[in-house]
């Protein structure tokens, strides 16, 4: 379950990277 959580933690980083980036020209909310 620890890896899981893991890679999980990892997909939302790097999602949440590439959001600011792709929203860091625009408003940030």
């Amino acid at each position: 379950k620890l890896v899981l959580y893991e890679l999980i933690d990892k997909l939302s980083n790097r999602h949440n990277i590439l959001e600011s980036k792709t929203h860091s020209k625009g408003p940030k909310n």
